[in-house]
């Protein structure tokens, strides 16, 4: 083989074994209106977001069968995962309130809390997207519990890829925000 049948087989191989472009995704609203400003004092807080272990990752997570599950090493979150859920739905909650629910440093001027756990957040093989979470309303005035719910769906994929997935991960979501958001609304006339 010449030299130069040499570098092009070596060229071509290179080129071959060349990783695909990292792509990377936010979870950002389409709320075109901003809500009102949550007064000081606000009466409902939002909380934190955790995610179970698994999720606590910069990859995308797809089930590949009934036990194991896949790190996506070309489609990635931009943000942690926990931070990009919790701005998610404090934008899509306060929406649906017509208020924006409360952050920052004045929590323990908060009547209530809420506080969410993300158990399941991933795509599957058969072109799904899981969601499955545990949401808490706190009294903060003296710590209880007001009310724990459990949030399971599963929502078909439209379209292939992981564009598909993440705006099927966001519809459940948006899912998520109204449950919780019709939940707030009995708590206070106000809010």
């Amino acid at each position: 083989m010449t030299r130069i049948g040499l570098a092009l087989s070596l060229f071509l191989a290179a080129c071959a074994s060349t990783p695909p472009e990292r792509a990377y995704y936010l979870l950002r609203s389409e709320v075109t209106e901003e809500p009102a400003a949550a007064a000081p004092g606000a009466a409902i807080g939002m909380g934190r977001v955790l995610v179970a272990p698994y999720l606590d990752r910069t990859g995308i997570m797809v089930q590949v069968d009934e036990h194991r599950i896949r790190e996506a090493r070309f489609h990635l979150w931009a943000e942690p995962l926990d931070e990009g859920i919790w701005y998610y739905l404090h934008e899509q909650i306060s929406s649906r309130l017509d208020s924006a629910l409360a952050t920052g440093p004045s929590a323990d001027s908060w009547r209530y809390r809420v506080d969410i756990s993300v158990e399941e957040f991933h795509g599957t093989l058969d072109g799904a997207s899981r969601l499955t979470v545990r949401w808490s309303l706190r009294d903060i005035s003296d710590g209880a519990v007001i009310e724990t719910r459990s949030f399971s769906r599963e929502r078909p994929q439209v379209g292939d890829g992981y564009t598909a997935l993440v705006a099927t991960q966001t519809a459940l979501l948006d899912e998520l925000a109204e449950t919780i958001a019709r939940s707030l609304r009995t708590l206070d006339p106000g809010t």
